[in-house]
């Protein structure tokens, strides 16, 4: 039986740890932290800036180089951050709603034409039997979301139709991040193209990058580790991101899937909705990981460490030029 599989108390989890080369420094600190912090967690967070070696025919993980120190400060930013996107994540969400409660409600839509699919569809997309086959399932998790909700607009009659479905306005508010993006799958061209007017983007992109959102938004509500995640599907890049991102050799136009391609995503989402959002919050994470490292700044996929700064707002300093009397 391998160590990692055996019950070891947190001396012995230390005892570990500084036997495949991680550097403690103060035992009594690391000791503290592993009885909150789980062994397998913090493991999780030195992967990335770790090695495998060879010993004695063994395949074994190693930290040669690595502080404890160094891995709590992954796994705390990795915390901070989670909380930061959430932030951002929920104002983007907050939007999206809107935009999407705004169009539907407007013109000849009115206040319950959201519940007749074939007026706002995309029925070049999608055949009438299909729509209405999603129209009804939509209807029955509404009325369930309605259940169980204790929006006091809801028990008003002047909200409701003669079916007891609810305006569009107030419908919008009972949705989830899952359910908004369903609904602008199924939209025409034309009013997609009203909310990605918005946002200053295609419709490919806006949906594109909301997916991209979702994703990481689970991972944060799941408190998964999000600084060494790696993307299913990488969002579409701009042009003007590409000086920024790191790109794998080798491969045609492929750029980086890790966390600085979502936070490209969420910075021009925020600053289309609210131009003075701070990111120093975010900035200050990034910078602490990455510790003026540029190989630690490509872990997390930017080209070089000056790239964090186009996302954080803080402008690089001009290099001070000398001048001779």
């Amino acid at each position: 039986m391998t160590a990692d599989l055996m019950h070891l108390d947190f001396e012995e989890q230390i005892d570990l740890l500084e036997e495949r080369k991680m550097k403690i420094g103060n035992r009594t600190r690391a000791v503290s932290k592993l009885k909150h912090i789980n062994y397998y967690k913090l493991k999780e967070f030195a992967e990335p800036i770790s090695k495998v070696e060879d010993i004695n025919g063994q395949k074994i993980r190693t930290y040669e180089n690595v502080s404890f120190e160094q891995v709590l400060v992954r796994y705390y930013q990795d915390k901070n951050l989670r909380i930061y996107l959430m932030h951002a994540i929920e104002k983007i969400e907050i939007s999206i709603k809107t935009q999407l409660g705004y169009v539907l409600g407007q013109g000849n839509y009115g206040p319950f034409g959201y519940l007749k699919f074939n007026n706002w569809c995309n029925r070049d997309k999608y055949c009438k039997y299909y729509l209405q086959d999603q129209e009804d399932v939509f209807k029955s998790r509404l009325k369930k979301k309605m259940r169980h909700s204790e929006h006091s607009e809801l028990k008003s009659k002047k909200n409701l139709n003669n079916k007891s479905f609810p305006s569009v306005w107030l419908m919008i508010d009972l949705l989830t991040f899952g359910d908004v993006l369903k609904l602008l799958e199924y939209m025409s061209t034309k009013n997609l193209q009203t909310i990605a007017k918005t946002y200053d983007c295609s419709t490919a992109e806006l949906m594109s990058w909301l997916k991209c959102l979702k994703f990481i938004r689970n991972a944060c509500a799941h408190n998964s580790n999000v600084i060494d995640l790696k993307l299913r599907t990488t969002p579409t890049v701009k042009e003007e991101w590409k000086e920024y991102l790191f790109k794998y050799e080798n491969k045609e136009n492929k750029y980086t899937d890790r966390i600085a391609v979502v936070l490209f995503v969420l910075h021009h989402f925020i600053k289309e909705i609210n131009p003075n959002y701070n990111f120093k919050d975010i900035g200050c994470s990034i910078a602490k990981l990455v510790d003026k490292d540029t190989k630690k700044a490509n872990i997390l996929g930017f080209k070089e460490i000056d790239s964090i700064h186009k996302i954080s707002g803080k402008p690089r300093k001009k290099k001070r030029i000398h001048k001779k009397s």
